[in-house]
C-alpha cells in the first residue's frame, strides 16, 4: 500500500497500529500494509470501527493490530485484544471475550468486503485470477 495511504491509517488508529514502529523480532506490523491501494477505504472504515473500540474502552482493553496483509486474494488482519486491567474479576474477563468476538466480527466483514472488488482499481470484483489469487473487474482481468 502506498505510503501516504498507511499514513492515514496509523493517524486515525493510534492505539490499534501502535506496533507499526516495533521491529520485525516483535511485530509484523514493521512491514505496514501488505495489501493492494484499492482496499484502502474498506481498512479505512475497519479501523475506525476498531478504534473507537479503544477508545470506548482506554485503560481496560485494547484492540492491537499485529499483521495486515494479502493473502489468496483477501485481507488478513491478525490482532489480539489486550486486557490492561490487572487481575481482572470474572465479568470483566468475560466483557473482554465479548469485545473480541465483536473486533472478529468487524475484521470478518472486511475479509468478505475485500473479495468482492477489483484489487487493481477498486470496481466490482467479477473474475477471480488461477494460480496467484485475486479479485479482478472484468476490465482489469481483461488487461492483466
Amino acid at each position: 500500500m502506498r505510503e501516504d495511504l498507511e499514513k492515514q491509517l496509523y493517524e486515525l488508529g493510534p492505539i490499534l497500529y501502535q506496533e507499526k514502529d516495533l521491529p520485525m523480532n516483535q511485530t509484523c506490523m514493521c512491514w505496514g500494509f501488505e495489501c493492494p491501494d484499492s482496499w484502502f477505504n474498506i481498512l479505512k472504515d475497519l479501523t475506525i470501527e476498531l478504534e473507537n473500540i479503544n477508545n470506548k474502552y482506554k485503560g481496560k482493553y485494547e484492540c492491537v493490530a499485529c499483521q495486515v496483509k494479502s493473502k489468496y486474494g483477501s485481507l488478513r488482519f491478525y490482532y489480539y485484544l489486550n486486557i490492561l486491567i490487572k487481575n481482572p474479576t470474572e465479568d470483566e474477563v468475560k466483557l473482554a471475550t465479548e469485545l473480541d468476538n465483536k473486533c472478529q466480527a468487524i475484521i470478518d466483514k472486511a475479509e468478505v468486503a475485500t473479495t468482492q472488488i477489483c484489487c487493481l482499481c477498486g470496481k466490482q470484483a467479477t473474475k477471480v485470477s488461477k494460480g496467484w489469487i485475486s479479485f479482478y473487474c472484468d476490465d482489469c482481468f481483461n488487461k492483466d
